[in-house]
């Protein structure tokens, strides 16, 4: 399961998606310059953060599980 940050209440949506070293909650940060304007999505991707490791480490598996979260 994917854990998404989400950040603000505008009228549009941004997914924003972290290296493979962080996790979504660095773009609070930038979230805050958006408030008003855009809803910042901001998933864990598989395996860090608060998201399980991915059932097999494909693109497509991952790819799935964050439009599933989204």
């Amino acid at each position: 399961m994917i854990h998404a940050h989400r950040y603000g209440t505008g009228p549009r949506a941004v997914l924003a998606l972290h290296g493979w070293a962080g996790t979504g909650a660095i773009f609070e940060g930038l979230a805050r310059h958006l408030e008003g304007r855009a809803t910042v999505w901001a998933p864990d991707l598989p395996g860090y953060g608060a998201s399980a490791p991915p059932s097999t480490w494909d693109l497509q598996v991952i790819a799935d599980q964050i439009v599933d979260a989204w």
